[in-house]
């Protein structure tokens, strides 16, 4: 049966997957930014100008180019064939970083075979997390490849080629730089004087980024400065009290100033903070073994938490964690399916739930963050703190 239930999943994949390559104007709309954001700087114009972008493709371009200057250039191979084809060979080896990156999950943090479980986990978790960033063309399979690949090396002992990958993805989209902290709150040797290395080798690429080009930087940091989105788009702490703000002024509820939402948001980050730091240190016990994919399961749901801009794709990042979690805590095969079949619905056939239209409003889009909190405090409440001498999950029955 559950052989069965692989094969309908694998082929159901396909199907999406061939759906996504042959509609190219529906769908990959951030490859198709990175593209022409590519073009545009062969051409003289301004990357981050979403009208120079859409003059130079021919139809409108609504999403700007969000990441430095000096990242154009690993797109710019891409624009050497049409953006019918490139879109495809885009696709393609997004595929290829996938299949390589749920390998690494099941084989190294896992430790389990290729169960339907997880296909399906990993297709309607965290508001279909994944089907979105493969939809949209995004550039995050490729950064939670990298990231995993990073957490690999620091499993393996390998902690410079841990620093150096976690490097390389932030120069792209920052917020990973944050990982550098994870050795330091597992006590790895050499921590401490790694991370600070690190940190300045980064802020460095980010100088060199300035002084080589200081008008594309100019024109990056206003982009990403006003940038304001909430919601789905980015399901993050941040977002989601503010447009609890929102509603409640708009019911007439309450008035808040608005220094309140921000206030609010640095406090309840410094206590997930606080919370998970003392969880760290109580896992941390003198001659025991610290479950490693724990520890890595409780840094990854506080960083989702604490972030104050984390897009849907991100929350990729948390597939094997959620997974991890879930099958330490839930043994029935029964209550685990239906748990997936539930998330299943929220994700793609939200309408008919019965809430308020305000409560739809600001739970439904922020069901990821939601999900995520709910893991955060399974392990925050349940979690043994210290390896019970294996770190394989319990199986279904």
């Amino acid at each position: 049966m559950k052989r069965l239930l692989t094969m309908v999943i694998i082929i159901y994949c396909a199907v999406a997957l061939g759906n996504i390559a042959f509609r190219i104007n529906e769908y990959q709309w951030d490859f198709r930014t990175y593209y022409y954001a590519a073009k545009s700087l062969q051409s003289g114009l301004d990357p981050y100008s979403t009208e120079d972008l859409s003059s130079l493709s021919g139809s409108e371009i609504r999403l700007p180019y969000t990441y430095p200057p000096a990242t154009l250039w690993l797109f710019s191979p891409f624009t050497f064939i049409p953006y019918e084809y490139s879109s495809r060979v885009w696709l393609l080896l997004k595929i290829v970083a996938l299949v390589a990156l749920v390998v690494i999950w099941k084989r190294v943090f896992l430790q389990e075979s290729l169960e339907a479980s997880l296909l399906v986990f990993s297709l309607v978790a965290f508001h279909a997390a994944l089907y979105l960033d493969l939809a949209s063309g995004n550039i995050s399979v490729f950064e939670q490849l990298g990231i995993w690949l990073a957490l690999l090396c620091l499993v393996r002992s390998r902690l410079t080629l841990f620093c150096i990958l976690i490097v390389w993805v932030s120069f792209i989209k920052i917020a990973p730089i944050v990982f550098l902290s994870l050795p330091i709150v597992m006590k790895t040797r050499n921590a401490v004087k790694c991370a600070v290395i690190s940190f300045v080798a980064f802020s460095a690429l980010i100088a060199a980024n300035y002084i080589a080009m200081p008008d594309l930087f100019g024109s990056f940091a206003r982009t990403i400065s006003s940038i304001d989105e909430r919601g789905i788009s980015n399901a993050c702490t941040y977002a989601f009290i503010m447009d609890s703000a929102d509603i409640l002024e708009e019911k007439n509820l309450i008035h808040l100033p608005a220094t309140v939402p921000l206030i609010a948001y640095f406090s309840l980050a410094i206590a997930i903070l606080g919370v998970a730091l003392a969880r760290f240190r109580a896992g941390f016990v003198r001659d025991q073994r610290p479950d490693i994919m724990a520890s890595i399961s409780l840094f990854a749901l506080t960083y989702a938490l604490i972030m104050p801009r984390l897009k849907s794709y991100s929350y990729v990042l948390l597939i094997p964690v959620g997974y991890y979690v879930l099958r330490r805590h839930i043994h029935s095969e029964v209550v685990y399916y239906l748990l997936l079949v539930l998330m299943g619905l929220i994700a793609f056939a939200a309408g008919p739930l019965p809430l308020s239209a305000s409560l739809k409003e600001l739970l439904l889009p922020y069901q990821a963050l939601l999900f995520a909190a709910f893991l955060w405090a399974v392990m925050v409440l349940r979690e043994p703190p210290v390896a019970d001498g294996s770190r394989s999950i319990a199986p279904l029955r």
